[in-house]
C-alpha cells in the first residue's frame, strides 16, 4: 500500500499543471580578512583589524540572503589608527538580511529585513574592502554612533529601496525604519528612527544593491549625488534628533572621487548640540587591468562637535590618510602602505592644534 501511495504521489506529482517547483539556489561562501602593521614613534602594532565569515545565497529571481560572523580587532594593542575601538578577538554576528524583489528581474521596488547597517549615508553603507584609503572615513562612524547609539551601527532595519530611470539618467532611492539602540540609559525609551536616501546618477545604470562595494567600471564614467537625512522623535535623553547631508561618487577616466558632508543635530533639556563631519577622498588608477593595478590616494577627513553628552568626541579633528593600494590578483589580495596623521583642536578654539596619532600602517587583504 504504501509503494502505491508512493508512485501516485510522484505520479501527480509530475501530471499536476501548477505542481509546485523549487526554486535555483546559488549558496557562495567567503572569508575576508583586513591585516595591519601599524607603526608608530613608540610602538608597533599587528593585528587583525577586520575579519568576516560568512555566506551569501541567492534563491530563484526573488530572493537573497547574506549573514556573516566578525573577528575584528584580533591582537589589537592601545595604538592604531582607530584606537577609539577597543580590541575583541570574539567572535560574533555581525549582520543578517533578507532581500525581496517583488517583480522578477525588476530593481524598481526592493525590500529588505534584517540585522545590518542603516542607510545613514552612502559611505556608510560602502563595504569596507575596496575604498581607495586605509579604511571608511571617521564620519561613517560619527554617524552610525549618533544615530543608532552603538559603535558598529547594526541595527534591526526595514528598508525600501531600488532604482528607476532611463541607462544613463536614473535615481536610486531608499527609505528605512530603524530599531534603533537605547542611548546609554536603562530608561530610554525607543522611539521609532527613519532614515532615508535619494541619490541621482549620471552614466551606466546600475542594478540595485543594498550595500555599494565602491568598484565603478575602469573604462567608463560615472557619477552620484546623493542627499541623505534622519529623523528620530523625543526619547528619554533628548527630544529630537536629526542628521541631513550630502555626498558624491564617481569616476572620470581613471581618477575616482568620493566625498560627503553630514551635519547633526539634537535637542535635550533646551539646549541644541551641533556637530558636522565630512571627507574627501581622491584616487587615481595607474595602469588599470582584470588582475592588477596601482591606485594612490590621499583622503581628509573633518569633524566638528559641540560639546555634549553623547559619547562624541567634543573637538575639531582632521585626519590626513595618503597611501597607495596594490591588486595584486584582482579584488581577491591587496596590499596597502599607508600614512597617517590626526590634528586635534578643543571644541573652544582656544588651543593650539595637538597630534594625537601619526604612523605608517602596512596593510594585507585576502578575500576568498
Amino acid at each position: 500500500m504504501a509503494k502505491i501511495l508512493l508512485f501516485l504521489g510522484w505520479y501527480f506529482w509530475w501530471l499536476f499543471p501548477l505542481r509546485a517547483q523549487l526554486p535555483d539556489i546559488t549558496i557562495k561562501p567567503f572569508l575576508k580578512i583586513q591585516y595591519w602593521n601599524a607603526m608608530g614613534e613608540d610602538d608597533v602594532s599587528s593585528y587583525i583589524r577586520r575579519g568576516r565569515a560568512g555566506w551569501s545565497a541567492k534563491v530563484g529571481e526573488q530572493w537573497s540572503v547574506s549573514t556573516c560572523l566578525q573577528f575584528d580587532n584580533a591582537g589589537k594593542d592601545s595604538w592604531a589608527p582607530n584606537k577609539g575601538t577597543p580590541a575583541n578577538i570574539s567572535v560574533k554576528l555581525w549582520d543578517l538580511y533578507i532581500m525581496w524583489r517583488p517583480f522578477r528581474n525588476k530593481n524598481s521596488w526592493v525590500l529588505t529585513t534584517g540585522y545590518t547597517l542603516p542607510q545613514l549615508s552612502r559611505e556608510t553603507v560602502t563595504t569596507p574592502w575596496f575604498v581607495p584609503s586605509l579604511d571608511k572615513a571617521r564620519s561613517s562612524s560619527f554617524l552610525r554612533k549618533f544615530v543608532t547609539g552603538s559603535n558598529a551601527g547594526i541595527s534591526q532595519v526595514l528598508n525600501m529601496g531600488g532604482v528607476v530611470g532611463h541607462q544613463n539618467l536614473w535615481l536610486i532611492y531608499d527609505v528605512s525604519a530603524i530599531q534603533a539602540q537605547p542611548h546609554h540609559s536603562e530608561a530610554d525609551t525607543k522611539a521609532l528612527l527613519v532614515a532615508g536616501r535619494l541619490g541621482l546618477g549620471l552614466g551606466e545604470k546600475q542594478s540595485y544593491s543594498y550595500k555599494q562595494n565602491g568598484v565603478l567600471p575602469l573604462d567608463k564614467n560615472h557619477l552620484m549625488l546623493g542627499l541623505n537625512g534622519s529623523w528620530q522623535e523625543a526619547t528619554a535623553l533628548f527630544s529630537r534628533s536629526a542628521t541631513y547631508g550630502v555626498d558624491a561618487f564617481g569616476n572620470l577616466s581613471k581618477i575616482k572621487f568620493s566625498g560627503e558632508l553630514m551635519r547633526l543635530l539634537r535637542t535635550a533639556n533646551q539646549n541644541t548640540y551641533r556637530g558636522a563631519t565630512g571627507f574627501v577622498r581622491l584616487s587615481l588608477l595607474s595602469k588599470p587591468d582584470k588582475i592588477k593595478h596601482l591606485e594612490p590616494s590621499v583622503t581628509l577627513s573633518k569633524n566638528k562637535f559641540d560639546e555634549n553628552d553623547f559619547e562624541i568626541a567634543s573637538s575639531n579633528s582632521t585626519l590626513w590618510d595618503i597611501g597607495i593600494d596594490y591588486y595584486c590578483y584582482g579584488k581577491t589580495l591587496k596590499v596597502s602602505l599607508h600614512y597617517l596623521l590626526e590634528q586635534n583642536r578643543s571644541c573652544f578654539g582656544t588651543k593650539p592644534l595637538s597630534i594625537i596619532q601619526e604612523g605608517i600602517v602596512f596593510g594585507l587583504q585576502l578575500i576568498l
